[in-house]
């Protein structure tokens, strides 16, 4: 029994330290492109299942060149864009994959402006750590 009182108070310590020390692993660039990991993934999981009209993924063309807002109140329709600056049309896949798991869009906007241009590797990987799900991740590498 005294063994066991060791071994949980261990592992409670250890879990306490490590969730102190977090911040010394969490990413550092979570706050370097606004656009990405918060509002684009957080984001999407936050509309309620089945509430999005039109989907739109791409690079700065759609994230500057679409308001979802004024398409709502123009419109009536639901429009989320989950574009960010020079997002490669691979991950604008994945993202739109991932956003079909909760949205069923009637309409889907796919900016291919970054088909033709050079793949950015320390964006791809922010865009990549900013996926919630392992499986998503391991299919893409």
């Amino acid at each position: 029994m005294f063994n066991f009182c060791k071994v949980l108070c261990f592992l409670t310590l250890g879990f306490f330290i490590l969730r102190g020390g977090e911040a010394v692993f969490v990413q550092k660039w979570s706050h370097y492109i606004g656009s990405i990991e918060t509002p684009l993934v957080k984001g999407l999981y936050a509309q309620e299942k089945n509430t999005v009209d039109v989907l739109a993924f791409g690079s700065s063309h759609i994230e500057y060149g679409l308001n979802g807002m004024k398409v709502y109140e123009d419109l009536g329709i639901s429009c989320y864009s989950g574009a960010t600056s020079a997002q490669p049309v691979e991950m604008s896949y994945y993202f739109l994959k991932n956003a079909f798991k909760r949205q069923s869009p009637k309409l889907v906007i796919l900016d291919i402006g970054m088909l033709f241009e050079g793949v950015n590797y320390n964006l791809t990987r922010i865009l990549i750590d900013s996926i919630p799900y392992l499986n998503d991740k391991i299919e893409i590498a």
